[in-house]
């Protein structure tokens, strides 16, 4: 049983009264009743949910027993399958079937009921809107009236009774229909001009209508107790207002002001009733609506406003947008909820700033942006005051809402900031020589101005602690802003812009935080790129600002080397400071007319101090060497403006950043990512000289031994030069990789283990090793390297050796740091200077074959030192070069056959020193691989000198492949891990051979030779059976292309001659397979035998016409068949069975269908028929037996 509630409505005046002092508005006593009306509502409820608990799960319930049952009869069906298949055959058990899918669901109880009573209700609506557009015309109006009106009567009467026993559901839907019905009366009477209705204008009318059915449903509602009409009165309501604003022809003020009544109609149903403001049935359609309603008022308001042409309409527009915001307001407020107060002042705050904005914009005369700006200085100032007093959070809203107003004239101003800059920048044109007399014109002097306010206003709105920065984006904008509003010449831009930019500066060397650093860098970098950006006007300008950024940023970077802010503020400046150096010294430069040439030289030179200068800044060491490394790998491209050749400024720069990395050791990936762009450079700057020696070999291809000595291009000298210091720079580079000093290395370097010595201690203060008896350390890497015999670790003088191999280790320094890799060093110059002997023979003017050959023997001399040395990426990388080297090489050795055979030549003998002494399995497979590929080659090229024909070419080819055959037979006995690969190539070399050949016959023959060479191999002492095998087999595949082949060059075209031995072949195969492997599917042993034998000689008689019937051929064909059917059953094999009667049954048909036209045409007929009688038949007793066999199975227990 509930218990009785505290509080409860006053049924007089509806205020909350206190079930013990009773009613505080009306001063009644305690209403018992009243209070027992609550406590049994709350009763009732709690039973309703309880009911549709209980409903659910009895519907749950009945779902899982439909479930199981069905689950346990498919495991019982499965039971009497296993136990049936067990008891008939000793086959192996089935495997289970899978369970059968779950059941669809069934509905709910509810879920019906609910469908029921929503199409019932929507055919009584459907049924009387016929009524009324059909039946309406069949009776008079006194006959209609009253035909509607007991209609409607005894619609609403049933309600009552059914809510009265318990039928909620029914009641509700039913009270709907007849409220709507209601409506469809109101229609008809307008219709047909009842009582003279139909002189109202429509709107009005349909106002009437609605606020009639309304207050009615509302009245039925309390009257029968029922929730339904009470929702229905209230969406019935909604568009009455509308309606009635219709009728009067209203523009969108009026549209906007009824709506905004109905948003306040809703929020007085929402303050009125018992239940304020809570999101129920009745409180969840108000919200809605009255969301719509205020949302479409003020859509309605704002896009007027937009469109207002005077400042009048937009002053209207402004106060009917501000009139739907209050009324939101209102209903916050109301409400008491803190959140939604915040949102909706924040609204308010929008609504006040667009509608005060969009009359200001409309006002003259002035910039819109100091109006826009002073409303929003206002409004901030009056936010600021209320959100003191505003309780809680509520304030959050209207200072968000005042933030975004401040928004507007903030990016206007902002916007024309950056038109002013752009018009300074402008009037510095034609760029490096503007006029001294240019000024900025364009702009107002009210938009200083409005920046200024605009800053106001977030300085109200805003934090103490942001005050400098607010003011520091001010003097930027008015910066930008000045030169243009007063009209200065436009090199006042760039010295306003230094001097806001070491503001900017200063200010960031206080910065506390990082987000406050950013802000005023930033503020900072911006001035600074607008000044120089305005100082192009003028190279001396231009070199000027440069000058200043270097002087500024260097300067500051110095003065906070040791404060806070060295590793962010003074960073950032001393990067700045650094980056201008170059770009002041080559303006100044331009300014005093001196050539490119010298420009560029300056340049680089400024260059190369700079990367010197690397040392000289310990503090900034990182940002140091990041400039150094940005210019340097920016001077190949500005060389670019020079005369000198591109690829030395390229090459310089790839040994400046390897100097850069033996200045801070080692090498990561900060060096690498500056090596691209150089690189590249240097190879677009040398791309047409390098193409000399790798690409242009290649065109000698199209005229392959055409006898014409071809001419070699010319090659500058520069090039040479270039890629000399990039492998000097590569060797460089990698003598510092790969490598660093391991404890082990430092033990044995200091025997008493005390360690190295810190590299950060001076030289006085280390204390003496056994490496060094003197006390001064060990040697440093930038120490000579004859002081390293004075080690107690190494009384002879060497150093201990490397874990590696790689040669002597030197005990260059501590732990971590890098020693000389001089392996790595030469691999890395190695391809470089490879690649420069070719050049300089082409340089140098010599005929050909001098740059071919050279460039082949240095790519041969490379692939063996690369296939030697230790494998690592530098090895890979060498071998590509070196590879790219030698095949180019070999291509342009090929316009003479001598030169040909000494290329081929060198390459057998460079793959066969890479075979028999590369480092791996890989390194040396590949050297067979080529060296027989090679023999190969040569073998053709030698055919073609000799003058021979194809068939003597295929000959001498076929030679070699027999000579690939025995290598491989060599390494099967040495090496077995590295011959498969040359067995391929000799099987491929003997193809090449095959398709050289100039006839069928002399194919034949080729065919029959390497069946010879195979057979040979397969009887060479040393393999196992499995390669013997191998080898047979291919021989037996050899000698039936071969028969092929003679068959079809005595021109033999009957297809059996050519299948049959096919077939025999592959059924003798097959029955070693089934031999070896008991289990292999027969269909896989013979099936491609079966097919080879039978297919062919079926498609023949499939397409033998009368003229040629090919009656042997069908004989043999059956005879064969049957012979096969015959032979698989006595084997009890299942593919020669099936294939064999198959093959005998089509035959049969193809003997059948040659009578077919003696067969009278009632017989297929009447064939057709009883087959069709059976199939019913069958069909139907299967239905019978399945529907007995479900009567069964749902007997069952």
């Amino acid at each position: 049983m509930t218990s009785a509630p505290s509080e409860y409505p006053c049924p007089y005046c509806g205020t909350p009264a206190s079930a013990e002092s009773g009613c505080p508005s009306c001063g009644r006593a305690p209403d018992p009743d009243a209070i027992e009306v609550i406590r049994l509502d709350a009763e009732i409820a709690g039973l309703n949910q309880r009911l549709q608990a209980a409903r659910a799960e009895l519907d749950g319930i009945q779902r899982q027993l439909t479930d199981t049952t069905t689950r346990r009869n498919a495991a019982a069906s499965r039971v009497s399958d296993a136990v049936r298949t067990t008891m008939t055959t000793a086959a192996p058990r089935p495997v289970p079937a899978p369970p059968p899918p779950p059941t669809e669901p069934r509905l709910a109880t509810l879920t019906v009921q609910n469908v029921l009573f929503t199409l019932g209700g929507l055919l009584l609506l459907v049924a009387a809107a016929v009524f009324t557009a059909v039946a309406w015309a069949q009776v008079g109006v006194l006959g209609r009236a009253l035909l509607l009106g007991a209609a409607t009567a005894a619609i609403l009467a049933v309600p009552p009774i059914a809510a009265r026993r318990g039928l909620t559901a029914a009641a509700e839907t039913l009270a709907a229909v007849g409220l709507l019905m209601i409506l469809l009366d109101g229609y008809a009477a307008w219709a047909v001009d009842f009582l003279g209705v139909a002189g109202t204008p429509p709107e009005a009318y349909a106002a009437a209508v609605c606020t009639v059915t309304a207050a009615t449903a509302l009245g039925y509602g309390h009257l029968v107790g029922l929730t339904g009409p009470r929702v229905a009165a209230l969406l019935i309501i909604q568009p009455a207002l509308p309606l009635a604003m219709a009728s009067l022809d209203p523009g969108a003020l009026g549209w906007s002001l009824a709506l905004t009544g109905v948003a306040a109609l809703n929020v007085a149903v929402l303050r009125l009733r018992p239940a304020r403001f809570r999101a129920d049935g009745i409180g969840l359609v108000a919200y809605v609506c009255g969301a719509g309603a205020a949302g479409l008022a003020a859509l309605l308001a704002f896009t007027e406003l937009l469109l207002a042409g005077d400042a009048a309409r937009a002053a209207a527009s402004g106060g009917v947008l501000v009139l739907v915001t209050l009324v939101v307001v209102g209903a916050a407020g109301l409400s008491g909820n803190r959140p939604a107060q915040a949102i909706t002042g924040g609204l308010l705050v929008g609504a006040l700033g667009i509608a005060a904005g969009g009359w200001a914009v409309r006002l003259e005369p002035g910039t819109a942006a100091l109006r826009l700006a002073l409303v929003a200085l206002l409004l901030s100032g009056l936010v600021a005051l209320a959100r003191r007093r505003l309780p809680g959070n509520v304030g959050q809203g209207p200072w968000i809402g005042a933030l975004a107003v401040a928004a507007v004239p903030a990016v206007a101003v902002t916007g024309w900031a950056l038109v002013a800059a752009r018009r300074s920048v402008l009037a510095a044109r034609p760029l490096l020589d503007a006029p001294w007399t240019e000024t900025v014109t364009g702009l107002g002097w009210d938009l200083p101005v409005a920046a200024v306010a605009v800053v106001c206003a977030y300085l109200l709105l805003l934090p103490a602690r942001t005050r400098i920065d607010l003011a520091l984006a001010a003097i930027v904008l008015v910066g930008f802003l000045v030169p243009a509003a007063f009209r200065l010449p436009w090199w006042s831009a760039a010295i306003a812009g230094m001097l806001v930019a070491a503001v900017a500066l200063a200010l960031a060397t206080r910065a506390a935080g990082r987000t406050t650093l950013a802000i005023r860098l930033g503020l900072g970098a911006t001035a600074a790129g607008h000044a120089l950006l305005a100082g192009l006007g003028r190279p001396g300008v231009a070199a000027g600002v440069c000058a200043a950024i270097a002087l500024i940023g260097i300067g500051t970077a110095l003065a906070v080397r040791s404060g806070p802010r060295r590793a962010d503020a003074g960073a950032g400046a001393l990067t700045a400071g650094l980056l201008a150096v170059p770009a002041a010294v080559w303006l100044a430069l331009i300014a005093a007319d001196v050539s490119p040439t010298v420009q560029v030289r300056a340049v680089f030179g400024v260059i190369v101090l700079l990367c010197a200068a690397v040392r000289l800044l310990p503090w900034y060491a990182a940002e140091a060497l990041a400039v150094a490394l940005l210019l340097t790998t920016a001077s190949p491209v500005w060389a670019l403006a020079g005369t000198d050749p591109v690829a030395l400024y390229a090459a310089a720069a790839l040994l400046l950043i390897a100097a850069l990395v033996a200045t801070r050791g080692g090498f990561a990936g900060t060096y690498a990512s500056a090596v691209p762009v150089p690189a590249a450079v240097l190879i677009a700057a040398t791309g047409a000289d390098l193409a000399v020696v790798l690409v242009e070999p290649y065109r000698e291809l199209t005229t392959i031994w055409s006898g014409t000595t071809p001419a070699v291009p010319p090659v500058a000298w520069s090039t040479v030069a270039a890629l000399l210091l990039t492998a000097l720079a590569a060797a460089l580079a990698g003598l510092l990789t790969g490598r660093t000093a391991s404890p082990a290395l430092l033990r044995a370097t200091d025997p008493a283990g005390n360690g190295p010595p810190s590299a950060a201690a001076p030289a006085g203060n280390r204390p003496a090793s056994a490496a060094d008896p003197a006390g001064n350390g060990p040697l440093s890497d930038a120490g000579p390297a004859g002081d390293s015999s004075s080690s107690a670790a190494d009384p002879a003088g060497d150093s201990p050796p490397s874990p590696a191999g790689n040669g002597p280790i030197e005990p260059a320094g501590p732990a971590g740091a890098p020693i000389p890799n001089w392996r790595a060093a030469a691999m890395a110059a190695m391809p470089l200077i490879g690649l420069a002997i070719p050049l300089a023979f082409a340089a140098a003017g010599t005929s050909w074959p001098a740059v071919p050959i050279s460039g082949l023997v240095v790519g041969l001399a490379g692939l063996i030192a690369a296939a030697l040395a230790p494998a690592s990426a530098g090895t890979l990388l060498s071998a590509l070069l070196f590879g790219a080297l030698a095949a180019a090489g070999l291509a342009g050795s090929t316009p003479t056959h001598g030169a040909t055979l000494t290329a081929l030549g060198l390459l057998v003998v460079a793959a066969a020193v890479i075979g028999t002494s590369g480092r791996d399995l890989a390194v040396r497979t590949a050297g067979w691989v080529t060296g027989a590929v090679a023999v190969g080659a040569l073998a053709y090229t030698s055919g073609d000198a000799a003058g021979l024909n194809g068939d003597g070419i295929a000959l001498a080819v076929l030679a070699a492949a027999a000579v690939a055959a025995a290598l491989n037979w060599i390494l099967v006995r040495y090496r077995p891990r590295e011959a498969t690969p040359v067995a391929a190539v000799a099987q491929s070399t003997a193809v090449v051979a095959l398709f050289l050949t100039d006839s069928a016959e002399r194919a034949a023959i080729v065919c029959t030779l390497w069946s010879t060479v195979l057979v040979v191999r397969a009887v060479l002492p040393g393999e196992s059976r499995r390669t013997r095998f191998r080898y047979a087999l291919a021989a037996a595949l050899t000698v039936l292309l071969g028969w092929w082949l003679f068959l079809v060059s005595i021109e033999v075209d009957t297809p059996e001659v050519y299948t049959l031995p096919a077939a025999a072949l592959a059924v003798f195969l097959g029955w070693l397979a089934r031999r070896d492997r008991p289990g292999l599917p027969s269909w896989t042993a013979y099936g491609p035998a079966l097919a080879a034998a039978f297919l062919p000689t079926l498609a023949v008689i499939a397409g033998s016409t009368s003229d040629d019937p090919q009656y042997a051929r069908r004989l043999l064909l059956g005879v064969g068949a049957l012979a096969v059917l015959v032979a698989g059953a006595r084997a009890r094999v299942q593919a020669p069975v099936v294939a064999g009667g198959g093959v005998l049954t089509l035959v049969a048909l193809h003997e059948v269908i040659q009578f077919w036209d003696l067969v009278p045409r009632w017989v297929p007929l009447a064939v057709g028929g009883l087959l069709l009688v059976g199939i019913a038949t069958t069909m139907e007793q299967r239905r019978r037996d399945l529907l007995r066999l479900r009567n069964a199975v749902g007997r069952m227990s």
